[in-house]
């Protein structure tokens, strides 16, 4: 009698271990999905070096296999081709056979003795705070884009009990959404997966902890173990002003608009764009020049404070203006050489440094 899945919960099991494993395994295990069945479910498991683990679980009926690992990326690609809603599953030899209506598909077997030793479930005596996937997908959806692409500190996310933030120097985005973690940090290319990941289980809620060594985000089929980094962060809080001379509430979607023909414009000048303020007018300035064009634009907006003139990359503000969600937003500044915040209806605070404009 052969193991039975239903063709859905496979496709999730495979699709989210082909997001687990490395675009370029550099060791065979990391490729493989190995499957072990324990108390009526099917447990799939992920080992990537740098990333830490992933581990999934479906109800099955029949035949336990087991335990076994095939390339993930290979099943993820196999299951999509699968039609029906049930797919037999039976070990022949070297072969994981799959089975489904008119389709047969066999795919080799690996050797499983070098894949670590990973628990089908997150060590006992962990604190986790339970929270909406959907926030939690939110949360690091607004940051994450902020985290530097080759830093060895500032590629990593930070995890704190006052929320996750993320910043390459010259910005830096953080989601005041507050977790049971107390200042951890964790690859951005980790981040980017949990989100794919999360988007595809069927629970709305996930809890999430951390103990010395591994951020652990749980949900009723399935649970990530993150590896930190151990580093030292920067405190977001300390990089807001005390004090702003200059606020501005303005449509979010006009903005973006004016923003992005404006990087257009400036792709041929370091994408600097320079910003004026009127209080009197009620009014923002958008202008920028270069070999590329020419953009000058004025918005509607609310103004208190000073009059205000300042530069910054059109590039980072749009892409924190449009992560921030609502209808509006809000900038506030302290003058040409400090630092822009913006902030909007959720709970996130984007940092950007100015850049050097010429008066």
């Amino acid at each position: 009698m052969a193991m039975e899945i239903t063709l859905k919960s496979l496709k999730k099991i495979a699709d989210s271990a082909s997001i687990w494993v490395p675009s370029k395994p550099v060791i065979d295990f990391s490729r493989m999905i190995r499957f072990s069945c324990k108390d009526g479910f099917l447990i799939g498991k992920v080992a990537n070096p740098r990333l830490g683990d992933l581990v999934l679980r479906s109800k099955f009926a029949g035949e336990e296999i087991g335990p076994v690992c095939i390339d993930a990326k290979q099943l993820s690609e196999y299951s999509k081709v699968i039609s029906g809603e049930v797919v037999s599953v039976t070990l022949e030899g070297n072969t994981v056979h799959l089975e489904s209506g008119e389709r047969n598909i066999w795919i080799n077997v690996y050797d499983d003795n070098t894949f670590p030793n990973i628990p089908d479930s997150i060590p006992s005596g962990i604190d986790l705070a339970e929270i909406e996937r959907d926030r939690l997908i939110n949360s690091i959806s607004s940051v994450v884009f902020a985290a530097s692409n080759n830093h060895f500190l500032l590629e990593n996310i930070h995890w704190g009990g006052n929320g996750i933030s993320a910043g390459d120097g010259i910005r830096m985005s953080a989601s005041l959404e507050k977790l049971l973690c107390n200042d951890i940090l964790t690859p951005k290319v980790s981040a980017a997966k949990v989100v794919s990941i999360l988007k595809g289980i069927d629970s709305d809620t996930v809890s999430v902890g951390c103990n010395a060594n591994r951020m652990h985000i749980v949900w009723e089929d399935g649970n990530i173990s993150l590896l930190t980094v151990d580093k030292k962060f920067p405190n977001y809080e300390d990089m807001i002003p005390k004090e702003f001379k200059t606020e501005i509430v303005v449509d979010k979607y006009a903005i973006v608009d004016s923003l992005k023909a404006a990087t257009v414009a400036a792709r041929d000048n370091d994408y600097i764009v320079v910003m004026y303020v009127k209080v009197n007018a009620n009014k923002l300035r958008i202008w920028t020049s270069s070999l590329d064009g020419k953009v000058d634009d004025e918005i509607p907006c609310l103004v208190s404070g000073n009059d205000m003139k300042i530069g910054f990359s059109s590039k980072y503000i749009l892409e924190s203006i449009s992560a921030v969600s609502g209808d509006t937003i809000r900038m506030r500044l302290v003058d040409k050489s400090s630092q822009i915040v913006i902030d909007g209806d959720d709970k996130t605070v984007h940092i950007i440094m100015p850049m050097y404009i010429e008066e």
